[in-house]
């Protein structure tokens, strides 16, 4: 009977330390993909920028809560030219990007350091998976070199571009369908009221790109 009522009394004190404080929370975010994140395999490449929004729900306990996330990121990725690294100039490859969404789930941990009666700082961490849905197309080229990598062109009259024909076999390049969600942030949070919050964060989320956003919160 004793082992029994101690158990309980455990189980009841991991349960309150879980159900204290939940919150949920809706973000909106904006990414981009910087240049010296793809040097190392790519010596020239489009850019990838992006915006996304999600939802989350936190909780534990009031400086370290955890929290269980929904999110999706619409990937803007430029067509052009991408010349990879230790290739020759001749195997310069044209790329088309159609309809780049990346939708993940991830668990984070947080940890919160008061700074003023309506500010907090913190640090978080988060683990997760996500589907990558779209499609990429590439073209051969030719005349590509240093110096006119960053120029595509169709027309093979101007002669000082890094050229490709539309009309040539394209390939389908193979997305990989599921990638990891690894994320790295830090950020603010003010306070507005008991009850509702404005938190501003800043991240290196992998698959590669910097983030930030900004979620409103309400705490039960």
């Amino acid at each position: 009977m004793t082992y029994i009522i101690t158990l309980f009394l455990l189980t009841q004190s991991f349960t309150d330390r879980l159900t204290t404080n939940p919150a949920v929370s809706v973000n909106v975010s904006g990414t981009t993909v910087p240049s010296f994140f793809l040097k190392p395999i790519l010596t020239h490449s489009s850019s990838f920028y992006g915006e996304g929004a999600g939802g989350a729900w936190s909780f534990g306990k009031k400086k370290t809560p955890f929290e269980i996330s929904l999110n999706y990121w619409h990937i803007r990725a430029s067509d052009g030219n991408f010349h990879a690294k230790n290739y020759s100039w001749a195997e310069t490859q044209y790329m088309e990007f159609e309809n780049m969404y990346f939708i993940y789930a991830q668990f984070s941990w947080k940890k919160y350091w008061t700074l003023s009666s309506e500010l907090d700082f913190f640090l978080r961490g988060g683990i997760g998976v996500g589907v990558l849905t779209g499609t990429a197309t590439s073209w051969a080229t030719s005349g590509c070199r240093p110096g006119n990598i960053h120029r595509a062109s169709t027309n093979d009259r101007w002669t000082d571009s890094c050229y490709h024909n539309p009309n040539w076999d394209r390939e389908n390049v193979d997305l990989p369908p599921v990638l990891p969600a690894l994320e790295g942030a830090v950020g603010i949070r003010y306070r507005m009221s008991r009850d509702f919050a404005l938190l501003f964060e800043t991240s290196i989320f992998l698959p590669g790109t910097l983030k930030t956003a900004i979620s409103i919160e309400h705490r039960f």
